[in-house]
């Protein structure tokens, strides 16, 4: 597993096996929980390559996920959770960055 902490979230990246994505989801919760003045996104490698993609917005401001995911071909869901089906690899630095630009605007 790997994580990246910017200022303004954290992603956990875990494998693609059966149980992560069934977790992704429960930990994103459990994330958000733990610390609530942060958005998160769980990150689970696909074996095409590809990413699933759960978001939490920060408790303290339960919105802007689905508008952030929306924004991806496969993403959508509701303002404190949503998610993309499908992020592709190549895009993977440019969803990074614009994660932390979004909360960052969000949350300022």
């Amino acid at each position: 597993m790997h994580n990246r902490q910017l200022k303004f979230w954290l992603s956990l990246f875990i494998s693609d096996q059966g149980w992560a994505r069934r977790v992704s989801g429960v930990l994103g919760n459990q994330l958000a929980n733990e610390l609530p003045n942060k958005a998160h996104a769980v990150v689970t490698e696909k074996s095409d390559g590809n990413y699933l993609v759960s978001v939490r917005a920060p408790l303290q401001q339960k919105s802007g996920s689905d508008e952030f995911c929306r924004r991806y071909p496969s993403g959508g869901g509701r303002a404190a959770a949503a998610g993309i089906n499908n992020l592709e690899a190549t895009v993977f630095e440019k969803f990074c960055n614009d994660f932390d630009q979004f909360y960052q605007e969000i949350l300022s």
